[in-house]
């Protein structure tokens, strides 16, 4: 499925996907999701891990014995240097479909020359749009059929307050059109292809379940996803569910979904299921709230053992305020991620962090204290002295994420079989016996991804189209210093003993793209 499932198709998905904190809500939230898909079909899965090779390198027969695919030509620092396109919503039949031509450098819309895509577009009517005045139009807009996750549903699409309706559909009307050998044309085998619901969702069940950590911004994702692959997905918690935002949220595979029935008896449902596999128990995809990656007790721990010049300066030291924040250890969604069936087939884990590692939360770093906080008797030691601020902080971000990495590969190293072995013939990772039937589970070789975070604006909904240049940061959050995040942990990933050497973390990936955002 992997070779099926390649590398422009998972692009596909990354071309709509965007966040909300930026410029045109619920479809920023598109680009950043379809990453995920990306990375996890093309990192060691099967021939799909040849597409990010040089076409040199591939070799001519994969041991998978699928047959050989065109290396693909699109990284995701090519994707990000692509620019937005102001094209009618309609121009799209689906909520992934573009409405811009392979190598189109000008950058226009469709124009009458392409009637057959416009008609496409919305051809239940001949007349599109021009201001909402439901809530529910907004499913033609960005023609979603619907979505499955009921969190905080019409925030999600920034339509919760009628005031602010007067975005659409503008706001909608742009879309991201990747840069470099992204902008293909599909009839060369290069580019992106047009999102498939169904190979998706196979992808899901043979390669392995997402498990999604992080903050509003994943839970964002989460809900995009339910949307995309809407009816055929249930997601909990249902609506009207007692919820804490440190709850678990799933989508599972909806039982009722045509894709799990035939009506010839003849004939197999389209979606296949792994052994052992349940839909009533086992995710497709799961969003845990995690906004630190660690808990705050293990944080003030290497705290205190890192810079204990804080707490010699100030007895009184204190390293977080009073700011709610959601976050547990590494250990306990790492047990999550490597659960077995029924409960849990996960493949990759997808996490990001930073738009938390503020000095509102860590509140010790906000401010340099003053003589009169600090004990007198060490104000004139000659030892190493606290840096407070920004500058602190991200060096401890980066101490804690130097901590975080191999911690994370142990792991995986304890439930991955070494790569070797494999290339011998044995499987890859061995499959385990599932309870009942005696079948063996298919094996997943499970892996990390770290996507870079997506800095927003506090006055996003102020805007109604796309802006040429980068506006002013507020102070009321970090998003100045994401850029310099994202790098802190690409560089403690990308770390080898040497040059010739191979990467010291190779089952965890970082994602390098910052924009659109």
């Amino acid at each position: 499925m992997a070779a099926s499932l390649n590398l422009d198709l998972c692009l596909a998905l990354l071309s709509r996907f965007r966040t909300r904190r930026t410029t045109l809500a619920l479809f920023f939230g598109v680009v950043s999701l379809s990453l995920l898909l990306l990375y996890s079909t093309t990192l060691g899965i099967d021939v799909a891990v040849y597409e990010w090779l040089p076409s040199s390198l591939v070799p001519t027969v994969f041991t998978s014995g699928t047959s050989k695919q065109k290396s693909s030509t699109c990284s995701p620092r090519e994707y990000s240097q692509g620019r937005w396109v102001e094209q009618p919503y309609y121009t799209r039949p689906g909520p992934l479909s573009r409405g811009w031509r392979p190598n189109d450098t000008a950058g226009g819309p469709l124009d009458a020359g392409d009637s057959d895509v416009l008609a496409q577009g919305d051809s239940s009517s001949t007349t599109y749009i021009t201001n909402l005045t439901r809530k529910e139009d907004i499913f033609t807009l960005t023609r979603f059929q619907g979505c499955a996750s009921s969190r905080d549903y019409w925030w999600h699409f920034a339509v919760d307050q009628e005031e602010r309706w007067d975005r659409f559909p503008r706001a909608l009307n742009w879309e991201w059109v990747p840069g470099g050998r992204c902008n293909d044309n599909l009839e060369n085998g290069e580019g992106l292809r047009e999102w498939d619901s169904v190979q998706v969702l196979q992808y899901l069940l043979e390669q392995g379940g997402w498990l999604l950590i992080g903050d509003s911004i994943t839970e964002n994702h989460f809900f995009s996803l339910s949307c995309l692959l809407y009816p055929h997905v249930i997601a909990t918690p249902r609506p009207h569910d007692r919820f804490d935002r440190g709850w678990p949220q799933h989508m599972y595979l909806n039982p009722a979904s045509p894709l799990l029935q035939n009506d010839s008896s003849e004939a197999e449902p389209t979606l296949r299921l792994p052994p052992g596999f349940d839909i009533a128990q086992t995710p497709l995809a799961t969003f845990r709230r995690v906004d630190l990656l660690w808990s705050q007790e293990e944080l003030e721990n290497m705290h205190r053992d890192l810079h204990p010049e804080f707490y010699r300066v100030n007895s009184a030291f204190k390293l977080f305020g009073k700011e709610p924040v959601w976050t547990i250890s590494p250990d306990e969604y790492l047990d999550i991620f490597t659960q077995s069936l029924p409960l849990g087939r996960y493949g990759t884990l997808i996490l990001s962090t930073a738009g938390h590692w503020t000095t509102n939360l860590f509140a010790g770093y906000k401010d340099t204290p003053t003589a009169t906080e600090l004990d007198s008797d060490d104000l004139e030691d000659a030892g190493a002295q606290p840096v407070y601020g920004y500058d602190g902080l991200m060096q401890f971000f980066g101490e804690v994420m130097e901590k975080w990495a191999p911690k994370v590969q142990a792991r995986l190293d304890s439930v991955n079989v070494d790569e070797r072995s494999a290339k011998k013939g044995s499987r890859y990772p061995p499959g385990r016996p599932t309870p009942g039937d005696g079948e063996v589970e298919s094996p997943v070789k499970r892996q990390v991804i770290v996507r870079a975070y997506l800095p927003g604006h506090d006055g996003c909904h102020h805007y109604r189209s796309a802006v040429d240049e980068l506006q002013p940061i507020p102070p009321s959050w970090n998003w100045a210093k994401i850029p310099t995040y994202n790098q802190i942990f690409e560089n403690v990933l990308n770390k080898s003993i040497s040059e010739t050497a191979p990467p010291l973390y190779p089952d965890v990936h970082f994602l390098p793209i910052d924009l659109p955002g």
